[in-house]
């Protein structure tokens, strides 16, 4: 039997432990519903407070303040930077017009010692040079869309002067040395294609023989590498030979794993060894 005394003893600890639980209870409780008040108080007066600055805001913009020695100084880079890049830009554009003004406008200051012709020609071709031509007919070219060039064809001599047609989104450039090598080429055929748009740009049929000629002039090498290799693989198979005119001595050796590389100071030679073999 439990002794009277312990279970006494264990009444009042348990009663104790109940009571402690309830004062903690109540303590809490209490705490609890005093702060809530406090704490919604406070929410309704944090929201109050950002109406208020929004309201206030609206209607009472807040002064601009003074900018810093830093602010003015950071400002002043800035416009003086927009300053010279807006400069630069029309030094740029000043430099381009001029460029394009030289290449189209049809003057005869172009030419040093021109002389106006005695007679003028019939202006049926996509490139002449400029030093037969008189005043009316580079006015007539000018009109019809041709293009200024100063160049040398071969390399053997000064730069002259030419109008040159250009066809589709071609450069002056690669239309100048179509035009050389068909004038080159008709030295020893008729039968010559010339493709605008597709293809080599010359085809020229010889007893037989199929020969295909590409004007580079190197822009192609770095914006479409695979579509060349492509292309000159298919030249290659498709015709007899396959020869590529560079436009600049420095492409020769670029172009070289291509086909038969000519530079323009070697077309005349390369073309009589061509045709006299055969």
């Amino acid at each position: 039997m439990v002794n009277e005394y312990d279970l006494l003893e264990r009444l009042v600890i348990g009663a104790l432990v109940l009571l402690g639980v309830a004062l903690v209870l109540a303590v809490f409780g209490l705490v609890v519903l005093i702060a809530l008040p406090f704490a919604i108080g406070y929410a309704i007066a944090k929201i109050l407070f950002w109406l208020y600055g929004g309201i206030r805001h609206c209607f009472f913009p807040a002064e601009i303040k003074e900018p810093t020695e830093f602010e003015r100084n950071f400002a002043e880079m800035q416009l003086e930077f927009a300053k010279k890049q807006r400069e630069k830009k029309r030094l740029a554009d000043e430099k381009e017009a001029r460029k394009l003004k030289l290449e189209r406008t049809p003057e005869t200051a172009l030419d040093s010692d021109w002389k106006e012709p005695e007679k003028e020609y019939e202006l049926s071709g996509n490139l002449h040079l400029s030093s037969s031509l008189t005043n009316r007919q580079r006015n007539e070219l000018y009109t019809l869309g041709y293009n200024v060039i100063k160049i040398s064809p071969f390399g053997t001599s000064g730069a002259a002067i030419y109008w040159v047609k250009t066809r589709h989104n071609e450069s002056k450039e690669h239309a100048f040395f179509c035009y050389i090598l068909e004038a080159e080429l008709r030295k020893y055929t008729d039968d010559i294609r010339m493709n605008a748009t597709s293809g080599p740009d010359l085809v020229v049929n010889w007893k037989g023989k199929q020969f295909c000629f590409d004007v580079e002039t190197g822009k192609s090498l770095s914006r479409q590498p695979d579509w060349l290799e492509s292309k000159f693989a298919f030249y290659q198979r498709e015709y007899d030979r396959s020869f590529i005119l560079v436009t600049k001595r420095t492409l020769k050796y670029k172009y070289s794993r291509y086909g038969d590389v000519i530079t323009r100071g070697k077309i005349k030679e390369t073309l009589r060894q061509l045709f006299r073999r055969r």
